[in-house]
């Protein structure tokens, strides 16, 4: 019988990672418009983007990414190494205004700077600019007190990252 439930779980699991979706971003060229599903069509900023002001989300809609269809487990948003500043997005919220909730370990979010073999031209870090922005906290899972430039709540298992100390995150305030 646990065999049986282990193979449904490896199965689940399996048919879960094969239809991950991968994204893309650059702060460059990008637009919320695109369908951000390949490197020449990519986002301007991440799903749960807000405004530089915090006074709403950049977009209502990411390509098909909406609050009713979400980012999901086992799926890969790739940054083009690049830097965003207030006039291409504010503070982020990795929440489940936009991100599926329950992901496992092995089916988690990944939020990374890709690396030149992903995506040409990626050769450095990803930076997220604060001159200008209002960081902000997600009100809505209690957090009022720890604002920030990037905020992940209400999720299990998403990752930020980057590869290596060249293809990294770095949040600066001038």
């Amino acid at each position: 019988m646990h065999g049986r439930v282990l193979i449904a779980i490896l199965f689940v699991l399996l048919a879960t990672s094969a239809g991950a979706t991968t994204y893309y971003v650059d702060p460059a060229t990008g637009s919320n418009a695109n369908a951000g599903i390949s490197t020449g069509v990519p986002w301007l900023n991440p799903p749960g983007t807000r405004t530089a002001n915090d006074s709403g989300f950049w977009s209502i809609t990411w390509g098909s990414i909406s609050t009713s269809a979400k980012v999901q487990c086992s799926d890969v948003i790739l940054l083009k190494s690049g830097t965003q500043t207030s006039t291409q997005g504010g503070p982020w919220w990795i929440s489940p205004s936009y991100y599926t909730t329950g992901c496992l370990t092995g089916t988690r979010i990944s939020i990374r700077v890709a690396t030149n073999a992903e995506w040409s031209g990626s050769t450095g870090p990803y930076t997220i600019d604060g001159t200008g922005i209002t960081p902000s906290a997600d009100s809505t899972y209690g957090v009022t007190d720890h604002k920030a430039l990037i905020s992940v709540n209400g999720l299990d298992f998403v990752e930020l990252k980057g590869l290596s100390d060249t293809q990294r995150f770095i949040c600066t305030d001038s």
